[in-house]
This record gives structure tokens, sequence and C-alpha cells, in this order.
């Protein structure tokens, strides 16, 4: 548990310690730096606290957590933010995310994704490598589908597109 009148957690402030198990991250922060928590192998549960707007680039990549809860605070989730986080097979969106970055979910073991009505447009690579998703819903908000961001999902099996989809991208699934 971090104290309660931390601002925010700066690039690599936890980067790479491995023996780290849990981290709750108060109300008071506002933003999580790049490869904040990065490389932190042992890191099984995560609380991201209501004051958080941003998380950062690779900030959580290469975690143990199964499940995250991004709170309605939360506007943007940087690129590759938990990428290659195997264990992670759920996440719950709040409802401010506005932006969801490039490879923000790859090589995850989400099975299951409810994409926000609050973002219009799905990133490159943002979901590539999640070979236990087996079925996505993208809601009618979406007005674009970036390349690759369905790419080698090998379980993806029912794939719903909606009125108002404008483009795809290439080998988008």
């Amino acid at each position: 548990t971090l104290d309660s009148g931390l601002g925010s957690i700066s690039r690599f402030a936890f980067g790479e310690c491995t023996a780290l198990p849990s981290v709750v991250i108060p109300d008071s922060v506002t933003s999580l730096g790049e490869y904040a928590f990065y490389g932190c192998s042992a890191l099984d549960t995560i609380t991201i606290g209501s004051g958080v707007q941003t998380i950062s680039k690779y900030a959580f990549s290469e975690c143990a957590f199964e499940t995250v809860v991004i709170p309605d605070t939360v506007q943007t989730i940087g690129e590759a933010a938990f990428y290659d986080c195997n264990a992670l097979t759920s996440v719950t969106f709040g409802t401010g995310i506005t932006t969801i970055d490039e490879s923000a979910f790859s090589w995850t073991g989400l099975t299951s994704v409810n994409i926000p009505e609050t973002i219009q447009a799905l990133s490159p690579y943002v979901f590539n490598y999640c070979t236990a998703l087996t079925a996505v819903d993208i809601p009618d908000n979406i007005l674009s589908i970036g390349q690759n961001a369905f790419t080698n999902c090998s379980l993806l099996a029912d794939v719903t597109l909606h009125e108002g989809l404008e483009s795809i991208g290439d080998a988008a699934f």
C-alpha cells in the first residue's frame, strides 16, 4: 500500500521489482508513469485508485494479475500498458475511458472483452495475440478498427460488427 498523499508514480518507479506481490494505488495518484510497474512478474494483485486519469505506456507490462478494474476516472490507457500480462483474463473498463492505445492488451490471456461505449476507435494491435479470446462484439460507437487489432487471436470465432463502422484496417482479424 502506497501513501495516501502520493500524487503520481513516475517512470520505472517499481520497474522489474520481481518479488512485489501486490499494490494498492491510492486515490490521490492521478497518473502512472511509463513502465511504472513493468516486469513485476510476481505482481498478482493490483488495485488502481479512483484518482488515476492516465495509465502510461508499458505501465503494467509483464505482470501476473488475472483481473484488473479500470476506474471511471481513467481516460487513457497507453501503448502496451498491459502487454504480455499472460495471466490477465478479465478487464473491466470504467466509464471515462476515451483512448486505448496501440498494443495495450496484446499478448494477454483475455477470454472476452466488453469494449467501452466511450471510445470511437480500436487502435492497431490493441488485442493482438489474445489467443484465448473467443468472441468480440464491436459496439456501434466504434468508427474504425486499426490494423492487426485482433490478429493472431486463434480462438476468435464470433465477431459481431454494428452499423456505423467506417473502416477496418489491414489484417484487423
